[in-house]
């Protein structure tokens, strides 16, 4: 059957219409849908179309809209099946990076406090472990008789830093980070300036690491001073221990951020959301932690 020209137009403006609306047409972009539907309601406003034209297409609609169903619901079902397919393959070919990262990220969004606090904890743990190690290498090297002696961590030094990890070092980088970025924002929501916004993009979070690591700095080794003595009992020594030693693991801190500490945490506080910056912060103070373990405990022995 040869339908008319001006029947044909109006034909193909109602698969427009329907192609718009169609859940065959899911995997199409909304301004591509969109064109179609504004197409088609054009071509329909206009009323040089005669009764008789209509009425011939509408006898055509039920049968040909049927058929177009019958096609993309059987689309549809193999579109599916594809798609399961490939997020099944995703699944079973997931990295264990990968899975271990984004269980960390939904740690964050529904416990984000205390996934901050055990992660500074278990990373303040690792440090101590590095700062025992190296100690004990620094031991072998200087000993005159030549003999090795084995390495026996000290399981109270290594509670002592999981600790602080956890109720001090956690708690004080999460508000303290949070402080900066409401006096010192690192992002506007406002468009201004792409030039003004680089720029507060690149100064407002070195701000924050001199801040970070020139003067805060003193309250981080002070907690850590205070509550690895607590904890490890050493009540008598402590006051003694503030007097000689803060001053002196203040600035070896100054030297370890110099060294390149405080670059990587400008690089990291310039790219990345405020919720990651505790986590990157402890990735790299394991070298810092290490450092001032080994600085702290140095005199307890």
């Amino acid at each position: 059957m040869v339908m008319p020209n001006n029947a044909r137009v109006l034909f193909l403006s109602c698969l427009w219409i329907y192609a718009s609306q169609s859940n065959a047409f899911d995997t199409v972009s909304p301004r591509k849908k969109h064109i179609h539907w504004r197409r088609g309601r054009d071509i329909l406003a206009h009323d040089n179309y005669d009764d008789a034209v209509k009425h011939q297409f509408y006898r055509l609609d039920q049968s040909c809209i049927m058929a177009i169903r019958c096609g993309s619901d059987a689309e549809d079902d193999g579109d599916n099946r594809k798609m399961a397919t490939s997020i099944n393959n995703k699944r079973t070919t997931t990295s264990p990076t990968t899975a271990i990262a984004t269980w960390y990220m939904n740690q964050l969004d529904t416990h984000e406090l205390r996934t901050k606090f055990i992660s500074a904890a278990i990373l303040a743990l690792v440090g101590d472990v590095c700062a025992q190690t190296v100690g004990n290498i620094m031991i072998n090297r200087s000993s005159s008789s030549g003999a090795n002696i084995p390495l026996r961590l000290d399981k109270r030094r290594m509670m002592a830093m999981f600790a602080d990890g956890l109720l001090c070092a956690g708690p004080l980088l999460h508000h303290i980070y949070n402080f900066y970025e409401r006096i010192i924002p690192t992002h506007h929501d406002d468009e201004g300036d792409k030039y003004s916004t680089s720029k507060r993009r690149f100064l407002a979070p070195l701000a924050h690491v001199l801040l970070d690591n020139f003067v805060v700095i003193v309250v981080y080794i002070f907690a850590l001073m205070v509550s690895t003595g607590l904890i490890e009992g050493r009540y008598a020594s402590l006051p003694h221990e503030l007097r000689h030693d803060l001053l002196p693991a203040v600035r070896m801190s100054y030297k370890a951020s110099v060294a390149g500490l405080a670059p990587l945490q400008w690089v990291s506080f310039c790219f990345l959301p405020l919720k990651l910056r505790v986590l990157a912060v402890n990735v790299l103070d394991v070298v810092w932690v290490t450092v001032m373990s080994f600085v702290t405990h140095r005199n307890r022995h």
